[in-house]
Order: structure tokens, then C-alpha cells, then sequence
């Protein structure tokens, strides 16, 4: 019964560290790709706070 059940355990172990190691990579590439959103965004403000700015300097009168 021991070693059936280290086994059980050895086994669990071992699905969770290949679950691990082939989830890794997935979530590399989601961490980039949130990483290049995050950049985008950041553009984005970056370049609504700049035409804001021009839009203050602008006289319309």
C-alpha cells in the first residue's frame, strides 16, 4: 500500500511539473504581449497629452 501510494505521488508530481514547464512558455508570451499593449497605451496617452498641450497654446480668437 506504501508504495502504491508513493507512487500516486511521484506520478501527481510529475503531471504538475510537465503542466508547469509547458505552461511556462504560454505565459512568457503573455507577459510580452501585455507588456507591448501596455506600451501602446502608453504611446497612446503620451500623445493625447501632448495635443492637449497644443491645444492650450492655440488662440482662437
Amino acid at each position: 500500500m506504501n508504495d502504491a501510494s508513493q507512487d500516486a505521488v511521484d506520478s501527481a508530481a510529475e503531471k504538475q511539473y510537465d503542466l508547469t514547464v509547458a505552461a511556462e512558455e504560454l505565459v512568457n508570451e503573455l507577459y510580452k504581449y501585455l507588456e507591448q499593449v501596455k506600451n501602446s497605451f502608453q504611446v497612446a496617452v503620451n500623445e493625447i497629452m501632448r495635443l492637449e498641450e497644443q491645444q492650450a497654446i492655440i488662440d482662437n480668437t
